[in-house]
């Protein structure tokens, strides 16, 4: 503990380097709030990883016939599928009364297997933030969407308090900052996917490592020690970072003591070991690639052309170039949202201008074991993401490699940057740095600009009003003797229905006491009738009057007259040619969700 106090006194963060992660945050924090939950790609599956961590599961399992994954809270499953017809869904929406039912899930404190085989590869202590995120959230008898978000919070607060920790180690030139503040950085940041999180933690390793440099000849031991746990979670969870190990092994060079060797070897030895693991139980039925992952392995490493081949056709392609040039920048959501053509030139020529004003020839001619070591690692890096994909998702044989994302560059083009401006920083002073810095600020404000107005244009403009928008709320005839009152459920629970453990029902009282009772009855499909009486002097006008219920998938309902009568039910009215008119009704399912019949207010 002594080491790492006498270390931590050492850190030094410039008010330039506090002043961008202050705005950084701030500005990832706006997005999250407006970004809708799990629009980034594969979000449900990384919230699923996280929420198995929380549950002590490492490795994932799968049923026969299914992708791995693992018992995950019913509540948690349906407030993703709240949000799942949006994804990959440009035409849809985020609409009051979505918003209204999801906000009302809970845990539901029953379990179902759920895949999440995306992340079967990852060995899951990077999603700690997360994990303890819903951990926390489901102790506290949150709702699933406030658990969600602190999630979040807590992955982007892990991101920042790295980089700062990071750049207090090394100031970053000013091409590092730019990069982290292109759109699809920040859009990944503001998301409880992993991607802030291990970006981060490659900047801290590579910002240990330049600082082991300093001081060649001494064996600065916290430094190793935070180098070799970087290194370590990053590279088990990100395939492609593997090279990263190899800058443990490096530091050999500059401190000239056995443990960095040793401690490169025990990085690589564990790694190895959860890969062998991962492999062999991950199972993801949503790719056939024809052959196990372990023989895709053997057979490029055994046909060196063939792997040549496939890569020269991949970066031949110029459709995939583009797709590289724009996703790298940012498309956002589930590769659904794009930006203009002209935001993509911009942003790119701001990061070309900011370039000249990062590269630090004379660091570079002082230290050009340390700028070598990084270049080939952001190279090895590179290499690694069209191999690691093109093993695990595309039918072999393949002829260009599919599946791979701009964004998968982001770290190696982070280790380069860092490679090409490897000083602590502090050779780049007065006007250089300054104008960099001006540049770096004009990038962050265009992209937090744009994005902004891509993310209100996905996900909350519309094309034109719609009929939902449109329907108009009628009461029923009244109760009297001899007149039943059917409860038209929506169609989701007639045709899928649901187990329910409550249902409201939307009454008007027309402003007056209505004395007698009447019974609401239900069906089930199967014909099982529950009755339940209830008085009518207490109700109120137009609310909701809630009945608990026995957990049975009913699918339609009456009110039934018993003594007095006077009350009705609201139900819509939509406008001709859009549907059938429905009672509003509150449904309360057993795996927590509370929903509202559309075009009906919310309790």
């Amino acid at each position: 503990m002594q080491v790492f106090s006498a270390w931590l006194k050492q850190l030094k963060t410039d008010s330039s380097s506090q002043l961008f992660l202050i705005c950084l945050f701030l500005a990832c924090f706006m997005h999250s709030s407006s970004i809708p939950p799990f629009q980034s790609p594969d979000e449900p599956d990384h919230v699923k990883r996280a929420y198995l961590l929380s549950q002590g599961q490492i490795i994932l399992k799968s049923l026969a016939g299914q992708s791995s994954g693992g018992m995950v809270d019913s509540g948690l499953i349906a407030y993703m599928a709240a949000y799942g017809h949006i994804s990959t869904h440009p035409d849809q929406k985020i609409v009051s009364n979505l918003v209204d039912d999801s906000e009302q899930i809970t845990w539901s404190g029953f379990k179902e297997q759920s895949a999440a085989p995306g992340t079967g590869y990852y060995f899951p202590v990077i999603y700690t933030p997360q994990a303890v995120g819903l951990a926390v959230g489901e102790t506290l008898g949150w709702t699933v969407g406030n658990s969600y978000r602190l999630a979040r919070l807590l992955a982007l607060l892990a991101s920042c308090l790295l980089l700062l920790l990071a750049f207090g180690l090394h100031r970053p030139p000013p091409l590092t900052l730019a990069l982290l503040t292109l759109p699809m950085s920040m859009f990944q940041m503001s998301a409880a996917s992993l991607d802030g999180i291990s970006n981060a933690l490659a900047v801290l390793a590579v910002s240990l490592f330049l600082r082991m440099t300093r001081s060649p000849g001494t064996l600065n031991r916290a430094s190793l020690w935070g180098l070799t746990l970087c290194v370590l979670i990053v590279t088990s969870s990100r395939v492609h970072l593997l090279p990263l190990i190899a800058l443990v092994f490096a530091s050999y060079a500059y401190t000239k003591h056995k443990s960095s060797l040793y401690a490169g070897g025990l990085v690589t030895l564990i790694v190895l070991a959860w890969l062998a693991v991962a492999i062999k139980t991950t199972v993801d039925t949503r790719v056939i690639t024809g052959l196990p992952t372990a023989s895709l392995v053997t057979y490029y490493l055994g046909h060196p052309m063939a792997l040549g081949s496939v890569l020269a056709a991949t970066l031949s392609n110029t459709e995939l170039q583009q797709f590289y040039q724009q996703s790298f920048v940012g498309i956002l959501g589930w590769l659904d949202a794009p930006f203009a053509a002209s935001t993509y030139t911009t942003c790119w020529l701001l990061l070309l201008l900011v370039l000249p004003f990062s590269v630090t020839p004379g660091a570079i001619r002082q230290q050009p074991m340390a700028s070598g070591f990084l270049l080939l690692v952001a190279l090895g890096a590179v290499f690694l993401v069209f191999f690691a994909l093109l093993i695990t998702w595309n039918v072999h044989p393949a002829q260009v490699i599919q599946g791979v994302q701009g964004r998968y560059f982001f770290v190696p083009a982070l280790i380069l940057a860092y490679a090409l401006g490897s000083n602590d920083g502090h050779g780049q002073k007065g006007l250089m740095r300054g104008v960099g810095l001006v540049l770096v600020a004009t990038l962050f404000l265009y992209g937090v600009s744009q994005t902004g107005r891509l993310l209100v244009s996905r996900y909350y403009i519309v094309d034109e009003i719609p009929a939902i928008s449109k329907m108009a709320l009628t009461p029923s005839p009244q109760l009297t003797k001899g007149l039943a009152l059917p409860l038209a459920m929506d169609e989701s629970q007639t045709k899928a229905p649901q187990a329910l453990t409550g249902l409201g029902v939307f009454l008007g009282t027309y402003a007056r006491a209505n004395p007698g009772i009447a019974v609401l009855q239900l069906r089930t499909k199967d014909g099982l009738t529950l009755q339940i009486p209830f008085e009518l002097a207490g109700l109120e006008d137009n609310q909701y009057r809630f009945f608990k219920l026995d957990g049975q998938p009913y699918v339609s309902a009456d009110l039934l007259y018993q003594t007095g009568g006077g009350i009705s039910v609201w139900q819509t009215q939509p406008p001709p040619g859009v549907g059938a008119s429905a009672s509003c009704l509150m449904y309360a399912a057993t795996n927590g969700t509370r929903r509202t019949t559309r075009g009906c207010p919310s309790p």
